[in-house]
């Protein structure tokens, strides 16, 4: 029957509906079974271990549940002839349906074409995806920055300007309006460095630091658990570029994000220990940077995918990608005169 109409039509017409799946692995699970709930047929079913996770409380007889074809036709036959077990079968109907259920297929209210398109969205931007819902949903690491007093960021990290003699931490309440352009001043540091938020990245712009010893910047991620400091070097390999030697990079992920600290200088890059990448701005005995003299960090925060992803092993998303791609292959301002 090629249309949902005759099967139904075929399906009431009968107490049992047998469902054999193509294969048993683990939420495959047929519509057939569903047709014949629907008809008010109780499906006899073969396949997916699972299957009373994705049906209502004894709709179904399972032959998983009996030993051997014979056990489970017998079974067939008793529920055919009392009317009390098949009674039970259908108690289900009486209640409301249940709320587990309900939430595991309520995103079938909307079209496959739209779930595909909301996907491909997300993973573009790097938007967090819930794979049960088929939804958009809030990052782990959120890429909007917030600041205490000091315009010092807080969130999503902690923004920490090291040298021999300061390791200041960002402390104070955290505020969302705050100025993204901050002159950091403690004892012998000077730093004058803007923050830019787009794309869901953070870029930090260094223009100007004033110092005569080693200057190191601490980012560190509170929740973030990448085990024992473990880090992968220099990803931004892993995309085309003229610059690649020129650029210094570093990640870090655990079960739920991943980090990639991106720098438009050769430079150190490391993480120390869990949630903490370090970076060295300035080295020792390196002249101070000056007013001509920009160095620009970008850190892309984003959720792993849990599909696909593993803690140990560094997969590039197509987000991060386009966003290295997009920092490494900057623009060029070319000034044309007239001869």
């Amino acid at each position: 029957l090629d249309n949902k109409e005759d099967r139904q039509a075929l399906l009431k017409k009968y107490m049992f509906h047998l469902v054999i799946d193509n294969s048993q692995d683990p939420d495959c699970v047929d519509e057939e079974v569903w047709e014949a709930l629907r008809a008010g047929a109780i499906p006899v079913y073969f396949g997916a271990p699972n299957i009373k996770d994705h049906v209502p409380p004894d709709s179904i007889i399972s032959a998983a549940d009996y030993k051997t074809k014979v056990a489970t036709a017998e079974r067939i036959n008793q529920v055919a002839n009392n009317r009390s077990l098949w009674e039970k079968h259908h108690e289900w109907r009486k209640h409301d349906f249940p709320q587990d259920l309900k939430a595991k297929y309520d995103f079938l209210r909307v079209s496959p074409l739209c779930r595909m398109c909301r996907w491909s969205f997300a993973k573009k931007y790097g938007l967090a995806w819930n794979h049960e819902r088929q939804t958009i949903e809030e990052k782990t690491l959120n890429g909007r920055p917030c600041f205490t007093k000091r315009g010092v960021i807080k969130f999503p990290f902690s923004e920490r300007w090291m040298t021999p003699t300061v390791a200041r931490p960002a402390r104070g309440t955290c505020n969302w309006k705050w100025p993204n352009n901050a002159t950091i001043i403690a004892t012998d540091l000077n730093v004058n460095r803007t923050v830019h938020q787009h794309d869901g990245v953070i870029d930090i712009v260094v223009r100007e630091l004033r110092h005569t010893e080693w200057v190191v910047l601490r980012i560190e991620f509170e929740d973030m658990k990448n085990d024992g400091g473990a880090y992968f070097p220099n990803v931004h390999q892993q995309v085309r570029s003229d610059r690649t030697a020129l650029l210094t990079s570093v990640a870090i992920q655990d079960e739920q994000s991943r980090v990639t600290v991106l720098c438009n200088w050769p430079t150190k890059a490391y993480s120390p220990s869990p949630g903490v990448i370090q970076i060295e701005i300035q080295g020792n005995g390196e002249k101070e940077l000056q007013r001509d003299e920009i160095r620009t960090l970008r850190v892309i925060p984003e959720d792993l995918d849990s599909l696909r992803d593993t803690r140990t092993e560094f997969s590039m998303s197509p987000y991060s990608k386009s966003l290295i791609e997009d920092f490494a292959n900057e623009l060029e301002l070319f000034i044309v005169s007239k001869s």
